[in-house]
């Protein structure tokens, strides 16, 4: 058996200790650079006038003043506009569809084809949507969906009735 002397394993457990907190402040530091260095990459590159000078600054006093001595020059004017015209609203439901006016047609695609309710009815209705718009029939898809009249509850515009005085324009997106 070897005998340790007891000051040379407490003189170990804080060469273990130091090494540790040594590590961890490596560790803190690098944290620290990586930061620094995402921020400097972005002032850098940015478009904003000014940022870039802190970016090419070596210390935060130089940042300072290079972003305190880019020259600025800001006008504001007030007019006052004594007319508007009527402002774009758009009006979009998240369902294309009605339930009502879809569900009466899917009924008789069903008696028409070999779909029943026993069968899977989400490929029925989606073999149903499918003929719908292979059909290119737009007026039908058209009649399916909400009509303003169903999405629009009121309309006042500068004290006026809006909902049948203006010509609502309806346009069809794929993405919408």
């Amino acid at each position: 058996m070897i005998n340790i002397p007891s000051s040379f394993a407490l003189d170990n457990e804080n060469q273990n200790t130091n090494d540790q907190t040594e590590l961890s402040n490596k560790k803190k530091d690098y944290i620290k650079r990586h930061r620094l260095s995402i921020i400097n990459e972005y002032l850098m590159n940015t478009s904003t006038h000014g940022l870039k000078s802190l970016g090419l600054a070596y210390n935060s006093f130089n940042g300072l003043f290079y972003y305190y001595h880019y020259p600025t020059q800001t006008i504001i004017e007030i007019k006052s506009e004594t007319e508007l015209n009527f402002p774009a609203v758009i009006c979009c439901n998240s369902n294309p569809f009605r339930y009502d006016k879809i569900n009466e047609s899917f009924n008789n695609y069903l008696l028409n084809t070999n779909c029943t309710y026993i069968h899977n009815n989400v490929y029925c209705m989606k073999q149903f949507i499918n003929n719908l718009f292979n059909s290119n029939n737009q007026t039908q898809v058209v009649n399916y969906g909400y009509d303003i009249n169903d999405l629009l509850a009121g309309c006042n515009y500068n004290i006026l009735n809006c909902r049948h005085k203006l010509k609502y324009i309806q346009f069809m997106s794929p993405s919408y």
